[in-house]
């Protein structure tokens, strides 16, 4: 439905908002295990791998260069008509709730977290116009989030050890992959839970 949507340019975010409601039951219901080698412990862990590889489907769409619903502005904020800013803004929902969860084990949320850094620099570093405004999208969100989020904390870790997870190698050879680097590495220290005891 919502890929159809994106091919006809339909002006709606076709509910996919509920998706980021499936992921708060998930969370909730999901019952811990340390098996930390499995790639799925369960089919819930499945169900949360499959939403968060739909979200990156649907952004992914705009690299068709046949998207034709402009973005009104870079910010968090809700575009209806949008369904790649829409999905944009309910997958980063999703991710803060994985990652405040004590149900997933680390080893998975750290999957999930990683996946969707490496969608952020690869539109972060591409040479095209829109792929690059939807990174600033990414990071508002992101910055939303980790700035009103309860349990914002949990989010700010599991950024942090996806970003020391991540392969570095193929943003650093793109031309201004080591400035995004950088950028995304100074933007994630302002919200350091520990900032203000370093500073002390």
């Amino acid at each position: 439905m919502v890929n159809k949507a994106l091919e006809q340019n339909f002006e709606w975010h076709m509910w996919l908002f509920y998706l980021n409601h499936f992921v708060k039951e998930i969370v909730e219901n999901i019952e811990y295990c340390d098996e930390e080698n499995e790639e799925f412990k369960s089919m819930y862990e499945y169900y949360l791998y499959s939403i968060f590889s739909t979200y990156e489907s649907w952004i992914k769409y705009i690299e068709r260069n046949n998207y034709s619903i402009e973005l009104d502005n870079n910010s968090e904020f809700h575009q209806n008509e949008n369904i790649i800013k829409s999905s944009v803004i309910s997958m980063t929902q999703s991710l803060s709730k994985i990652s405040n969860s004590t149900n997933l084990r680390h080893k998975f949320k750290l999957d999930l977290t990683c996946s969707y850094l490496k969608l952020y620099f690869d539109f972060a570093i591409s040479q095209e116009k829109k792929q690059n405004d939807y990174s600033i999208v990414m990071k508002n969100c992101l910055k939303d989030r980790l700035s009103y989020d309860e349990g914002k904390n949990g989010l700010w870790d599991l950024l942090s050890n996806a970003l020391d997870n991540l392969d570095p190698i193929p943003i650093r050879l793109k031309k201004n992959g080591p400035q995004k680097m950088e950028e995304f590495e100074l933007f994630l220290e302002n919200f350091n839970p520990d900032k203000d005891q370093k500073e002390q």
